[in-house]
């Protein structure tokens, strides 16, 4: 199987056990976040830091147990050039939160894998399997509103490509972000 069908698979998974468990007592949220995407590894020799923007999803089906599904975007600068790759995370994740208590502070570590799209602008997009793992300091600042600090490690896995000249390319979106639960 390839690796874009291991990617969109999971993310169907996630889906599919998110919304089988929403008959459940449990919460929903809604999250928009922006800041910056940070490239590491060998994909920073190639591209530099540049914006980060996103949309999540989040049930809670018990306790601090949490299924995620998020879209992200990020527009990386190419460091010999005028260009940038622009590059779409689609990654469903399972979290947990190691506060899981009532409390107005939260914080989540999670793991996840879903695909990563990269848009060279010159040449038709490359799809790839990624993966994740990554945490979110979270603080509720009224009865459905929560603050986050995010920082995720996102790993296409690249290898296949002569165009991202590393064998996985790291991209670190680090953001803040306004969730909504209901």
């Amino acid at each position: 199987m390839n690796s874009v069908r291991i990617g969109t698979t999971t993310i169907a998974l996630l889906c599919l056990v998110a919304f089988s468990a929403s008959g459940q007592t449990g919460g929903h949220a809604l999250e928009v976040r922006g800041g910056a995407a940070v490239p590491a590894s060998g994909f920073a020799e190639l591209v530099g830091v540049g914006p980060a923007f996103g949309l999540g999803y989040q049930f809670r089906p018990k306790g601090g147990v949490l299924v995620m599904i998020d879209a992200d975007y990020s527009s990386q600068p190419v460091t010999d050039d005028d260009t940038a790759i622009k590059v779409y995370h689609l990654l469903g994740k399972f979290g947990l939160d190691l506060v899981g208590k009532p409390n107005p502070i939260s914080f989540i570590l999670n793991l996840g894998a879903g695909v990563m799209i990269f848009d060279f602008e010159t040449v038709p997009n490359k799809t790839y399997f990624g993966t994740n793992a990554g945490a979110k300091l979270g603080y509720g600042v009224g009865q459905a509103t929560t603050l986050y600090l995010n920082i995720q490690a996102d790993v296409a896995f690249s290898a296949s490509s002569g165009l991202v000249q590393t064998g996985n390319a790291w991209i670190v979106p680090v953001t803040a972000g306004l969730a909504y639960r209901y």
